[in-house]
């Protein structure tokens, strides 16, 4: 916590008077010595610079020195208080210094550099003091990593104030989603952070703002960016000419991208961050789209996998997805009627009750599920599991309501690109992400009919990913305003009503979801064929449940978002076709699983033979041995 022993301070004062000596006894040392450290730097700054400005009288420190108080003393109340008091200090302290330079002229071009380097301070060390880091040495280093950006202030004489203003907004814009990021989910941004923001699109930012913007937020980036605009109106442009002085411009760029590279410590430096890992997930996705390329170049797949299914129409499909808890679901004990279809259909389900997701999030844990990459193996060297059906001789098909970036950008849709067939209906028309995973009914359809004998399908849906609201249609609305009553608080003291409504809207969405399967079931099972529908989610979500937000981030985990549906149906012609198979599964719903050995489960569960198949990591079969 920001300020933990000035709290400390206070909460002794809050307890009587009684522990004023102790607060003394702890504190008041602090207080001393950090009183003669701000002291002691405005007399240094005077005696640096006073050939330039007239001694200083003893109350302009002290002056200068006041606002540095309120920095040591005051109570953090969250983000927004701690942005208002170092914006005054800072406004303050500026102020001051301000009156040491104000009568020279010849001090113009060493103001206006103090005054950018207090700018560009106010952008690197105030996330950090924000985020609990006191270590000097993170502090100065990472001051002067993007201190350095101040420098061209001396080049760029006549465009100071145009400079500096594209300094504030780049700044502005890196620092934004790191601050937000924290104060949402509690822990700096991590490397997973920046790769989710790598792999979404515009669409997707589109609705993660609308359904998270709100008063506090918007207040804080106007404290966060409202200083930095009022210290550049004291900036003066110079009247030096600049028209000779184009290689001092380029310099100056230079400079400012050198500045970029200065602090390796990303997790401190947050425009150096964003270049970092930017670099670091296109190097992970080149270097896996290079060794499947090589793969796949050096290794063919005829007559290394066998189809062991009868020769007739064969319809598998697996069902992912996406932040579908099981705890939220009625076919799984919840209390609420979120599983109307399913549950009255749970007779000819198979639903297995502890099944995990490897991580909590998408691209890891679907890389895991439809490749053999696991906790254990990179998994590269072997082909996806739709790779082994092509090679199975089935048609491969890939349905998606994901956003998608494009073929080739991301992991999973570059693994998804092996398909025979790929359509993705969530297009940039659809801005605020209205697009209903009912809407793949209508192609899914068109592949059940398009004269193929064996289909792979794979259908990846929206699910219940946030904003909740926008993923069912109005008239799925079935938990409305008068249901909040409704919703069990016990042990959750955290439960306000803006919880109770993101519950309504997930449990709309979960409930709507059980509509969509359903669907799909009811299509596979008219076909009369040798079939199943595999359904799981690629991770659960964190929805008031144990904590008082709504999140799936992995380093503040909670089992809820880990915890995932796995639920099988079975055609009467697959029972018919493999009875000893069928009769045995009953006795396997119980099995503790994580999805990151699927590709071996879902060769099992379709008959397929391959050499590298490891049937102690398949959920269907006799041999399983639990690991996780």
């Amino acid at each position: 916590m920001i300020f933990s022993w000035s709290n400390q301070c206070i909460s002794y004062i809050d307890l009587g008077k009684e522990n004023f000596g102790t607060l003394l006894n702890h504190y008041a040392d602090r207080l001393l010595i950090s009183g003669l450290l701000g002291f002691l730097a405005f007399i240094l700054i005077d005696f640096l610079l006073n050939r330039f400005v007239p001694r200083l009288k003893i109350s302009n420190y002290l002056n200068g020195f006041g606002i540095y108080i309120i920095y040591l003393v005051c109570q953090s109340g969250g983000l927004l208080l701690f942005f208002i008091f170092f914006a005054l200090a800072l406004l303050i302290g500026f102020v001051q210094t301000r009156k040491m330079f104000s009568h020279e002229k010849k001090a113009s071009t060493i103001r206006n550099l103090l005054i950018s380097f207090v700018i560009i301070g106010y952008f690197s060390v105030l996330p950090l003091l924000y985020f609990g880091e006191h270590d000097f040495f993170i502090l100065a280093r990472n001051m002067i990593s993007l201190s350095i950006i101040a420098l061209p202030v001396i080049l760029m004489r006549r465009y100071i104030r145009l400079y500096l203003l594209f300094v504030i907004l780049v700044l502005f814009v890196h620092a934004v989603p790191s601050l937000y990021h924290y104060n949402t989910y509690g822990y700096i941004m991590t490397r997973e952070s920046y790769f989710v923001i790598m792999e979404t699109t515009f669409d997707e930012s589109m609705e993660f703002l609308a359904g998270n913007l709100n008063i506090q937020l918007i207040f804080m980036l106007v404290s966060f960016l409202i200083l930095p605009f009022v210290m550049l109106f004291f900036i003066k442009n110079e009247s030096k000419s600049v028209k000779k002085n184009w290689k001092h411009i380029a310099i100056a760029f230079i400079v400012i991208i050198a500045s970029f590279f200065t602090n390796e410590n990303y997790k401190y430096n947050i425009a150096y961050g964003y270049y970092e890992n930017y670099s670091n997930y296109n190097s992970e996705l080149r270097s896996f789209i290079q060794k499947v390329k090589t793969r796949k170049e050096n290794n063919n797949l005829q007559g290394q996998v066998f189809d062991n299914n009868p020769d007739k129409p064969v319809n598998f499909v697996c069902i992912i997805g996406e932040s579908t808890g099981r705890n939220h679901m009625e076919l799984y004990g919840y209390y609420r009627n979120t599983n109307p279809i399913l549950s009255a259909m749970k007779d000819d389900l198979y639903v297995f009750d502890d099944v995990i997701s490897p991580h909590s999030h998408t691209r890891k844990s679907l890389r895991k599920a439809l490749t053999f990459t696991d906790f254990e193996n990179s998994g590269d060297n072997l082909p996806s599991i739709i790779e082994l059906f092509n090679a199975a001789g089935f048609k491969t098909y890939w349905l998606s309501n994901q956003y998608l970036l494009g073929e080739n950008e991301t992991i999973v849709s570059y693994i998804a690109g092996s398909a025979d067939e790929k359509v993705y209906i969530n297009d940039e028309n659809n801005l605020l992400g209205n697009s209903y995973d009912e809407y793949l009914l209508k192609p899914l359809d068109q592949f059940l009919n398009d004269g193929i004998k064996k289909r792979m399908i794979f259908v990846h849906l929206m699910g219940t990913h946030g904003d909740y609201i926008n993923r069912y249609p109005a008239n799925f609305e079935y938990f409305t305003e008068d249901s909040l009553v409704n919703i069990k608080t016990k042990n959750k003291p955290f439960l306000d009503s803006w919880g109770k409504e993101k519950i309504n809207e997930y449990d709309n969405a979960v409930r709507y979801n059980d509509y969509v399967v359903s669907e799909i079931i009811r299509r596979i099972k008219e076909t009369q064929s040798l079939s199943y529908v595999l359904y799981f989610s690629d991770h659960g979500e964190e929805v008031f449940d144990s904590r008082p937000y709504v999140s799936h981030q992995e380093p503040n985990a909670t089992p809820f978002m880990f915890e995932v549906p796995f639920i099988v149906w079975l055609s009467d012609n697959y029972k018919n076709a493999f009875r000893s198979f069928t009769d045995s599964l009953p006795l396997y719903l119980h099995r503790p699983y994580q999805f990151d050995d699927l590709p071996h489960s879902l060769l099992n569960l379709s008959n397929i033979g391959y050499a590298e198949t490891d049937y102690s990591k398949s959920i269907f079969s006799e041999f399983y041995k639990p690991e996780k």
